[in-house]
This record gives C-alpha cells, sequence and structure tokens, in this order.
C-alpha cells in the first residue's frame, strides 16, 4: 500500500466526522424548531462548510502521483481536514437546553 492511500483514509475519517456534524447540528436545531430562528446566513455557512469539506477531498487526488512525501505535506494535509472539522464544530449552534453545564 502507498503512503497516498494511509494519508486518504485517515484524512477520509477526519472529513467524514467534520461533514457528519453538519446535518447532526441541523438536525438539532430542527428538534426545536419553535425556539429557533432561521438564519439564511447560518445555513449558507452550513452549505459552504459542506462544499469545502468535499473540495478538500476531491482535491487531494491530485495528489495520488506524488512518490516522496515529508512529514511537512503530510502533517499540512492533516491539518487542512482538522481544520475543517474544527470549523464544523464550531459553526453548530447548540439549544440552550443542550448546552453542557
Amino acid at each position: 500500500m502507498a503512503l497516498f492511500e494511509y494519508l486518504i483514509v485517515l484524512i477520509s475519517v477526519v472529513i467524514s466526522m467534520g461533514l457528519a456534524r453538519v446535518p447532526e447540528a441541523h438536525a438539532d436545531l430542527l428538534k426545536g424548531a419553535r425556539a429557533v430562528r432561521w438564519s439564511p446566513t447560518y445555513l449558507a455557512w452550513l452549505v459552504v462548510i459542506v462544499v469545502f469539506h468535499i473540495d478538500l477531498w476531491a482535491s487531494l487526488w491530485s495528489l495520488h502521483t506524488a512518490q516522496h512525501w515529508t512529514w511537512m505535506n503530510f502533517g499540512a494535509c492533516l491539518m487542512c481536514a482538522t481544520s475543517l472539522f474544527c470549523v464544523s464544530v464550531l459553526a453548530s449552534l447548540r439549544l440552550a437546553e443542550d448546552a453542557p453545564t
């Protein structure tokens, strides 16, 4: 197995966690629909976050021909996916009764 295959599996796991967070947060808001005032800006940000996740995953294909990998290349790819996951978590709103005490 080439190093790219290990990398794409690891990045795909991180990206899938970020992608799963967006509909999970949206579903939580749908549960409390009466207490939520919907914002087109918030919904647009959710769409942008999903598109960025898909774009990162698709753009990694261009690296499949790389013969030499450094820790910096590997770390940069992982940090991109990790930062998108953090954006997904930070952009996900929680209702007040669901907030931790």
